[in-house]
């Protein structure tokens, strides 16, 4: 039986620098102090796509890896780089599972990570790919 796919919170959708990112996560949270000083990088995978926040951590995708880092907010340090098995363009949290989106030859899937990096499942979408919606708050194929 095929699992439903949840609606899910708003992605911070595609970044040209991690650090930006981060620092609107701080600023618009308010949770963790000041934010890291300007020009400041993180360790992440290979050519970044994508980034959640899920309350705690960012989680930041690999457009060419098969692995997404997971960083602590409050500071950037490194809390893991976990297998998910394809490239990933798009990343979102629903208040439970970060919900990663998959695209390239035959991997057209949404896979749902638990917050301890474990893949909990993958969801098959359709032929030409899935699309994370920063604007609609939802994963559409």
């Amino acid at each position: 039986m095929r699992d439903t796919i949840p609606k899910s919170s708003p992605s911070l959708g595609k970044t040209v620098a991690l650090f930006i990112a981060a620092t609107l996560a701080f600023a618009l949270t308010g949770l963790f102090g000041p934010p890291p000083a300007a020009g400041q990088t993180f360790p992440v995978g290979i050519y970044p796509q994508a980034m959640a926040f899920d309350g705690t951590n960012i989680w930041v995708t690999s457009g060419f890896s098969q692995y997404i880092t997971k960083l602590r907010a409050s500071d950037g340090t490194l809390m893991g780089t976990f297998p998910v098995g394809t490239g990933t363009v798009g990343a979102t949290f629903d208040g439970t599972y970060v919900w990663l989106a998959n695209w390239g030859y035959a991997a057209n899937s949404l896979t749902r990570v638990r917050l301890d990096g474990s893949v909990e499942g993958v969801y098959p979408i359709g032929t030409y790919g899935p699309m994370v919606s920063s604007l609609m708050g939802r994963i559409s194929g």
